[in-house]
Order: structure tokens, then sequence, then C-alpha cells
């Protein structure tokens, strides 16, 4: 939420009681002549600050101070000096540009306005020193930024969304410059891939009874990954077998593009949802709830997990680890030693030398003995979904209702071509070519 910068005058005096306390003095009334001068303004994270004035201050220096004070605080916010406010009454800042953007953006999932966040951000960083406006933004700064991205070795993919969150940016802000399309990296198009039988049985075998409910939700319903952890009880029809998904206004949900959709939901499913439902506490909504009631955030990691424990991964992907901050370090320490309480004892220092050592910097993992392995994320079960229906003979009409589709071609876009390897497709083909 975006904050309005404000500063007010105060004076620390004597009360009553004889106490000191802060009194402020804006608007009418008489002023005080004596006791010492305070500003106090809201910071742009929405947080109190007191400012104490120099000593021996009339009313009408102390004004003056707040005065340059809150011009002060009025430039910081625009990312300039006073002087150059002055300069430049009525531009926009590129840092209030952002500011405004992001505060128009505010009733977007938390995910995503973290990625424009920290897009924006690096954007703004890119910019030459020679611009401070927003309207200054030319083609030769949006094709710096884009080079810079280049250098660090980003996915083409990734640099297209980051160049087209900058293009949001400026249209935001009425700037007539346009992202050069023909100049960004070309994305190549991958195949759908949806899990074939073979994985899934693999996958669903090696399952315990949480993970197996969990996942089997997400591929007989198609749901997002959001719409899963949202998920209520009272969101299931078991008259009609339908899964409703609407917005949970209490934990900050909406659906993607605000519409509520109604799905089938496969009778093996409901039996599975049935049993989960009779052993949940009472007074639990959620259906997936984590260990705190809250929505489970964790389903990809999950899955990852899941897919190394049953052989699944490709044994071909790298990632890293992430280094810690310092306050995620000292809960790391914190459960670590919990953990070792009952081993032969190593002393603090010796486990936070150990903690350390694991996570002071990245560290290369490979999917064979990790669960990085890229073929493995939640929205898979959704193009699973997807194609085994349509295989199945459902309606692409119906099939883009269900997963909440704008447009029949995303629904298109989201069906995986047959398995070659099925012993139907081999059938199909050698049928066609018999003479």
């Amino acid at each position: 939420m975006r904050h309005i910068l404000k500063a007010s005058l105060y004076v620390r005096q004597r009360n009553t009681q004889g106490k000191y306390a802060f009194v402020c003095i804006e608007g009418q009334g008489r002023k005080p002549t004596s006791g010492r001068f305070y500003v106090r303004h809201t910071n742009e994270h929405g947080k109190q600050k007191w400012v104490p004035l120099a000593e021996g201050l009339d009313y009408k220096k102390a004004v003056q101070e707040r005065d340059a004070f809150a011009a002060g605080l009025h430039a910081t916010r625009h990312g300039l000096t006073v002087a150059e406010m002055e300069e430049h009454v009525g531009r926009v800042s590129v840092k209030e540009a952002v500011a405004a953007f992001l505060n128009d953006k505010a009733h977007k999932t938390p995910r995503t306005l973290q990625a424009y966040r920290h897009t924006l951000g690096c954007f703004a960083e890119s910019l030459p020193g020679r611009i401070r406006f927003i309207d200054e933004v030319d083609a030769a700064a949006l094709k710096h930024f884009q080079d810079g991205m280049a250098k660090q070795g980003l996915a083409a993919k990734t640099i297209r969304n980051r160049m087209l969150i900058a293009s949001f940016l400026l249209k935001h802000a009425r700037v007539s410059v346009k992202v050069n399309w023909q100049n960004a990296p070309i994305v190549e198009k991958q195949p759908v891939r949806a899990f074939s039988d073979a994985e899934l049985r693999k996958l669903f075998d090696a399952c315990n009874p949480e993970e197996r409910v969990v996942f089997s939700f997400l591929l007989g319903t198609g749901c997002r990954e959001q719409e899963v952890s949202h998920a209520e009880w009272s969101d299931v029809d078991w008259q009609h077998h339908t899964f409703t998904v609407q917005a949970k206004p209490e934990w900050g949900f909406t659906p993607k593009s605000h519409e509520a959709r109604q799905i089938p939901v496969p009778g093996e499913l409901l039996t599975m949802l049935k049993s989960r439902l009779k052993s949940a506490p009472a007074g639990q909504q959620l259906i997936f709830p984590n260990q705190d009631g809250r929505p489970n955030g964790h389903l990809l990691r999950m899955l990852k997990r899941l897919a190394l424990r049953a052989s699944l991964n490709c044994g071909q992907c790298v990632g890293e680890t992430h280094k810690l901050t310092h306050k995620d370090k000292n809960a790391r320490l914190e459960r670590h030693l919990a953990t070792v309480k009952d081993r032969a004892p190593i002393g603090a220092d010796a486990a936070h030398a150990e903690i350390e050592s694991l996570m002071a910097a990245p560290k290369k993992l490979t999917c064979k003995t990790s669960p990085v392995c890229e073929q493995w994320y939640l929205h898979r079960f959704r193009k699973t979904f997807a194609t085994k229906l349509h295989h199945g003979g459902t309606r692409l009409k119906d099939l883009q209702q269900w997963l909440g589709h704008k447009s029949l071609s995303t629904t298109e876009h989201y069906l995986a071509g047959s398995d070659l390897k099925a012993a139907h497709v081999r059938a199909q083909v050698d049928k066609a070519f018999s003479f």
C-alpha cells in the first residue's frame, strides 16, 4: 500500500498532571512560547518517526524547519533533491512512477506484485544517471535494460517477461516510447508436456496419504496452485459433485480474472475428500492447511521431493541453494539445536559453524540427488487434466470454462499431443495405413 508522507509539528510540554507529553500544535489556537519542538512524520513504510528540532526555536522558526523537512521527505520519495523538485515542478520521477504503478496493481496476487516490484526495481537501477524522470526514458534506456539482463545470462522468456512489465509501467505513466519487440530474444516454443500414465502411476505409488489426496486434487480438478491451497470444504458440492473456485477475502485470495467457476469432481476424488473431512479438525475451513492452519504454500516443494523419492527425476537439471538472511540463519540454528539435543553435545558455536558452512554461499545441486528437477512442476497437472479430458471427448468450450480461461486459444495451448508410445496411437496409425 502506498503511504502519504506527512510532517506535523509537536511540542513536548508538561501536562496538568506534571508529566511530559507531546502536543500537536497544527491548526488554529494559541501557539506555545516554550518547550522543545518535534516533527512527527510517517515514512514510506507507514511507520511513525519523531525528529527533534534544535533547542531554543520559536514557533515561527519551528514552522520553517518543519516545512523544510517536509520538502526533503517529498523529494526523497521522488528520488530527487529538493532543488530538483523545485526546478521540475509537475514532472513525475521514475521512483514515483513505479510507486504509482504498484499502487494501482495492489489488487494483484502477492506473487504477481512481487514480480512487478522486483522487475521495476531492477529497471530503475539499470537506468543511466541522466534519467531521473519517467518521461526521460527512451529506446536506448530500454535496450540498456535488455542488454544488461542478457549479460546476466537470464533466459529469453525471463527477459521478455521483464521487458513486458517495463512496458506496462511506461504505458501507465503515459510515456510514448515502446519496447522494440523485434530485437527482443526469441523464446523457443516448447511442446505441451502432460504427465504420462506411466509417470502418474509411479508418482502415486510413492505417495503417502497426504500427498495422494493433494496431487489427486490437482489432477482431478485442474486447479491452479493458489486455488488448491485456498480450497475450503464449503467449496465442495457433495450432491452435484462439483468444486467452486471463488474469492477468499479472509485469506486475501482472488481467482485469476476475478471470476468464480465450477469444476466437476471425479467420484474417486470425492470419496477421498469425504474420508479426509471425517478426520479434519473441527472448525478447519481449509482442505489443505499447513501446520498453522493457514493455506499451504509449499505444494511445489512437496511435489519435487516426491518425484525424487519416486526416482522420476530426469537427472539433467541443475539448481542451487539460496543464501539465507541473518534472521533465517538464526531460525535454522534454533531448529538444528533442537534436533541434536539428544545427540552428543556439540555446542552452539559448532552448530552455528555447521550451518554457516552449509548456507554461507549458494551451492550447485543436481536433480539426481536433490529435489530440483524442472520436469516436475504443479502446472503440468493442469495440462494433464485438460489433455486427458480432451482425448476423452470433452468439448473445448467446457474445458475453457473449467480451466477459467478467457480465450479458447489459451485452452488449446494446454493440450498435449497423444503419447506416441501408447498402444492406441500405434493401433490408429497401423489401421490408417493398412491397404
